[in-house]
């Protein structure tokens, strides 16, 4: 909200100096700007502070003491210029939103695996992605979006279109926030169960992405297999996942949402996925017969956020 609030002011005084004092322009032309809170921006900052309650007595403790750590909150960031102007690099405020984050995720152990992506991990997939300027990236399931993020910035352009969707809705909010606060515009992120709702078409059909990469949930329980004969987009023909291990569910959707001809997929999954039986062995054999698997590159067991676990990366 301060950063909001500091473009804004930014900007005013801009585009004040720009039409030599002239108000009415200048309040025009603010109408055009991104960082407007107001109904051109309704759908990028879409439930972005719906969540945010400043008299919520289980986050911020009784009236009393509510009031005096929201005002000692406020003074402290009054002092502190969050210009355009002012900053050294455009992109540092979306930097501290991820070490934010981070330093969250690190103290929320294990539930932080379901919406965070290292960022040594990510820069590894930005790194073997080899993005290109046009590309057209998908992520399923993007969670804060720090994956993505870092495949798009390897691109150093605004040359791409990036499409997200997302099933929780707080972490919906989060990544929207984390968007806006990246600078970036190209993107579609859709809240919905990508695996059971998938929004994102073109026509009648199911969208195709020159880059398709996550970090999906964990051998995800009840993904609602008992629905996946009926699947319209034919994801799964090669044989449905497990019903309580949805890991290969994610891999076939996200196969199959890559361009034929050109499209590669990336995702970091649990090792299990290399030598589980029934189901998963069948869906692996046939991966391997139709020469789909490009690399498997093995993941220090500490390195995400999930102790216990050990975890591959692999490309197809």
């Amino acid at each position: 909200m301060k950063y909001l609030s500091d473009r804004w002011k930014d900007r005013y005084d801009y585009h004040l100096n720009r039409y030599a004092g002239n108000t009415e322009r200048t309040e025009r032309a603010m109408r055009n700007e991104r960082f407007q809170l107001q109904d051109s921006n309704c759908t990028k900052l879409e439930v972005v502070f719906r969540n945010i309650g400043f008299n919520s007595e289980s986050n911020l403790g009784q009236t009393k003491n509510c009031d005096k750590r929201q005002k000692s909150f406020l003074e402290d960031f009054k002092i502190v210029d969050l210009t355009p102007s002012h900053l050294e690099f455009t992109y540092v405020i979306g930097d501290v939103y991820e070490f934010l984050i981070e330093r969250f995720t690190s103290d929320a152990g294990k539930k932080a695996g379901e919406f965070y992506t290292s960022s040594p991990i990510a820069m590894l997939l930005a790194a073997l992605k080899n993005p290109q300027p046009s590309n057209r990236i998908f992520d399923p399931t993007c969670g804060s979006g720090f994956l993505w993020i870092k495949v798009a910035q390897k691109i150093g352009s605004n040359n791409f279109v990036m499409y997200c969707q997302e099933v929780n809705r707080s972490i919906y909010a989060l990544v929207r926030r984390n968007i806006f606060l990246h600078g970036m515009n190209d993107v579609d992120i859709r809240w919905g169960d990508t695996l059971n709702n998938p929004l994102l078409q073109e026509g009648y059909l199911p969208m195709k992405y020159d880059i398709v990469e996550a970090n999906p949930s964990l051998s995800l329980d009840k993904w609602d297999a008992e629905d996946a004969p009926h699947d319209g987009y034919h994801c799964f023909w090669r044989r449905i996942p497990p019903k309580s291990k949805g890991d290969f569910a994610f891999i076939s959707h996200m196969i199959e949402a890559a361009n034929e001809s050109r499209g590669n997929v990336d995702v970091v999954v649990p090792n299990g996925v290399l030598f589980k039986g029934a189901a998963k062995g069948k869906i692996r054999q046939q991966l391997i017969e139709d020469n789909l698997l490009e690399a498997v590159i093995g993941l220090a067991c500490q390195s995400i956020f999930l102790d216990g676990y050990a975890y591959s990366h692999h490309d197809v």
